[in-house]
């Protein structure tokens, strides 16, 4: 097997010149010898809010590419196929073409690294190089598709940042939960204070309806859904900022028509199966 040296990282510094390449800038110049595989430059700017870019020059003194994707960070790594040439490479640190911030002090540091450990070992590979094709599947086609919540302006009371008065069906969920009624094949959605139920028809299409629990209060916060897959039954829970022992969790057997509001002071359901029997602990 080949022996492979570890890769090879310098840092370097310098300030940079607040206009685009070409610009002003001192060049950090690096020397990379024979076999190298690939290069990586890493510069970040001292004041973050600074949008820089990097410039890598080859040998030839000719630029080989231009990073400006970040703002206050660029990354590039340089990985020519045949390998890197060897020879004096430089860097170049400008401004953005396009810069969302600039202001002084226009210091940055960075870190230019070779290696060769892309190199292919001489030895043979210990792993399989084809897999068997998979068995075809006799069965049914299942297909996927994504179904956006439809974001009308709709009328509310509550939200979890205030009693507004309006907002879009489906689309304040932050950290949204779901469950499925296989019973009635209804989909139930969280969706930060709204407890969305998603019926879809033979036409493809599906329906959104919000049919929020009573407990769900503005002065609330955390709501999260849970769907029992064998009951059929949905909860909703929230954080309350009240006194201890006021009604945060409510439950529903029939998809949000009726709900039933419990009082408790802790927050934990616990599915359990017990031979033929399913109890709910709290």
């Amino acid at each position: 097997m080949s022996i492979r040296a570890l890769p090879t990282a310098t840092t370097f510094t310098g300030t940079f010149d607040p206009h685009p390449y070409p610009c002003a800038t001192t060049p950090n110049t690096f020397l990379v010898p024979p076999g190298q595989v690939r290069l990586v430059v890493n510069v970040n700017a001292n004041n973050g809010v600074n949008d820089l870019a990097m410039t890598l020059v080859g040998p030839d003194r000719s630029p080989i590419h231009t990073e400006d994707n970040g703002v206050g960070q660029e990354v590039f790594l340089y990985q020519p196929g045949g390998g890197v040439p060897a020879g004096s490479y430089s860097v170049v640190v400008c401004a953005s073409s396009n810069p969302i911030a600039l202001q002084p002090p226009y210091d940055y540091t960075g870190t230019f690294t070779y290696d060769d450990t892309a190199g292919t070992p001489s030895c043979t590979p210990n792993f399989t190089t084809t897999l068997p094709a998979a068995p075809a599947d006799p069965g049914p086609k299942v297909g996927y598709e994504n179904f956006e919540a439809p974001g009308v302006l709709t009328p509310i009371t509550q939200t979890s940042s205030g009693a507004y008065t309006y907002e879009y069906l489906g689309h304040s969920a932050i950290e949204p939960s779901i469950g499925v009624d296989w019973k009635t094949n209804v989909t139930a959605y969280q969706s930060d204070l709204e407890t969305l139920f998603v019926t879809f028809g033979s036409n493809g299409l599906a329906n959104w309806v919000n049919r929020r629990a009573p407990t769900s209060q503005f002065i609330d916060s955390d709501p999260i859904l849970f769907t029992d897959r064998q009951t059929g039954r949905t909860f909703a829970s929230e954080l309350t900022l009240l006194s201890p022992d006021t009604v945060k969790i409510s439950y529903t057997d029939d998809d949000g028509q009726t709900w039933v509001p419990d009082q408790t002071s802790h927050r934990q359901l616990i599915m359990k199966q017990l031979a033929a029997d399913r109890t709910m602990r709290r």
